[in-house]
């Protein structure tokens, strides 16, 4: 199973700095997670963990972020929906550091700027740890994998690394987290081999099967679905239902 890593600073130095060494400690260190946003609003941060919140997430969040949502009572607003997910408490100013305590917002750490590498680090050894004691207890299988054939050459895909996949003239195009896939295929036989994954795979356009794990945003006024990597997929008029349908997931 993946964490994902959502980062929230109102400073776009500390924002780059902090995901650029989370996706390098996960890369060095060969952890299965990664930073799907890293954003100065914390409404699109508050919009991420109403559409994600079945979701392992890993919040990081500048107490001070310059607009009328804090990143304490932004915290309080993601705990509704995830009373289980990691929250990490950043900022400047270390004698605010028992406000996470007054606010009850179980907070995994508190990191106060400038954070360094190794802070990070320290931080992410033991929040794996934790982690994998979390799957082990609660029994949660392990990555699904599907094998497809590009080039002549069989690749083991995880499947919940799927964004979305694309049908082009005879071909599929299997659009991954970090890589993409061209494949000889049906969207039928696709979906069908998806459907069996226990995953969430809709296919919202003829030309279109979605993972609404990979969801950012939903525009029922515009018609359209906008996913992690940034694609702005075009649901038909006679696909409007899907719409509904993804409201019953998200807010159950």
């Amino acid at each position: 199973m993946t964490l994902n890593f959502i980062i929230c600073d109102d400073n776009s130095v500390v924002l780059d700095v902090t995901k650029n060494h989370i996706q390098k400690i996960l890369k060095q260190k060969n952890l299965n997670g990664k930073v799907v946003l890293d954003s100065s609003n914390p409404f699109r941060v508050l919009e991420y963990s109403s559409l994600h919140k079945k979701d392992f997430n890993v919040y990081i969040l500048d107490i001070s972020l310059n607009c009328d949502l804090n990143g304490l009572s932004l915290a309080r607003k993601i705990r509704k929906y995830e009373p289980h997910s990691y929250i990490i408490i950043l900022t400047a100013h270390i004698e605010l550091s028992l406000m996470p305590f007054k606010y009850r917002l179980k907070a995994f750490d508190f990191w106060v700027k400038p954070i360094t590498l190794r802070n990070i680090e320290s931080t992410i050894a033991v929040l794996y740890q934790d982690f994998e004691a979390l799957l082990k207890n609660f029994g949660i299988q392990q990555r699904s994998f599907i094998t497809v054939t590009s080039d002549y050459i069989k690749h083991q895909i995880c499947i919940e690394d799927i964004i979305y996949i694309e049908s082009f003239k005879s071909k599929l195009i299997i659009h991954l987290i970090n890589n993409v896939f061209q494949v000889y295929g049906s969207m039928k036989s696709m979906l069908f081999q998806l459907e069996h994954s226990g995953n969430f795979f809709y296919r919202v356009h003829k030309s279109y099967i979605i993972n609404s794990n990979h969801i950012v945003k939903i525009d029922k006024f515009n018609k359209t679905i906008t996913m992690t990597n940034g694609k702005e997929i075009l649901v038909p008029v006679t696909q409007n239902d899907i719409f509904d349908e993804f409201n019953y997931i998200f807010d159950d």
